[in-house]
């Protein structure tokens, strides 16, 4: 794990970063939360293991939470082992429609962190082992979201 990246690019990054993903980096580390980039095929794989979990989650409006309310719920968590990771397409029921990806996915350890900043990115945060997750829209706080759900509350 590290906090930083050298001025050329990490494995598995693009070797245009965005803004964005420079500004989550420096808050993670602010925040005394160490990351690694996860490489592509990383990547797609949390991304296809959240949607087999909470792919079809959103679509009848199960229990969950919504704005201010799933970030409070996110941040009440005790973990200190997740997951970043951008989405590549949209999710039924949710604001997320991705136009452009704006953040690199990344395996975190430390404390949760506020997230709201970066509200311009489609991604999710969920524990390594899946029990429940925070999806971030570039529509937050405007319609609905961000959203905050856990495994057990679609049973």
């Amino acid at each position: 794990m590290v906090t930083a990246c050298s001025a050329s690019p990490c494995a598995g990054e693009s070797a245009f970063a965005t803004k964005l993903d420079d500004d989550l980096r420096e808050c993670l580390a602010r925040s005394g939360v160490e990351w690694r980039l996860l490489e592509e095929p990383a990547q797609r794989d949390a991304e296809a293991e959240w949607r087999s979990i909470f792919g079809e989650a959103f679509r009848e409006r199960p229990r969950l939470r919504r704005g201010a309310k799933a970030e409070y719920e996110y941040l009440q968590q005790p973990c200190t082992h997740y997951l970043i990771v951008p989405f590549t397409s949209g999710v039924a029921g949710t604001a997320v429609h991705v136009y452009r990806r704006a953040i690199g996915g990344y395996e975190c350890r430390g404390g949760l962190v506020p997230l709201e900043q970066f509200c311009d990115a489609e991604f999710f945060v969920s524990p390594m082992d899946f029990d429940w997750t925070l999806v971030h829209t570039h529509e937050d706080y405007a319609f609905d979201g961000p959203y905050f759900i856990r495994r057990e509350w679609l049973r």
